[in-house]
């Protein structure tokens, strides 16, 4: 019993860094354009829309939007510089989605 304890803890710690995923918390952001040539004005406005999204089994929930254009009209901005996308997911059961858009 001792051994198999043994095996599972030295398992789990070889894992931990071979996954961007954590297997309690996750939260990743990354780019949401893959054209790079433009950068960002030091005077851009920052905004932030958000998705919420719940699963467990069969149910499948999901309220929000994080859609580019759906949270810059909302929040006034006509010209988009750049957009990153943030995931926070718990336990794979609880995941968030948060577009940041940079513009004016």
């Amino acid at each position: 019993m001792k051994r198999l304890f043994m095996f599972l803890v030295f398992t789990l710690l070889l894992n931990i860094g071979c996954s961007p995923y954590g297997y309690i918390v996750t939260n990743i952001t990354k780019p949401l354009d893959v054209n790079m040539s433009r950068t960002l004005p030091e005077n851009a406005d920052k905004t932030v829309g958000d998705l919420k999204h719940f699963s467990y089994s069969l149910i499948d929930v999901s309220w929000g939007s994080y859609g580019i254009g759906d949270v810059a009209r909302k929040n006034g901005i006509e010209t988009i510089y750049y957009a990153d996308l943030e995931t926070v997911s718990i336990i794979g059961v609880w995941e968030q989605y948060i577009v940041h858009i940079y513009g004016r």
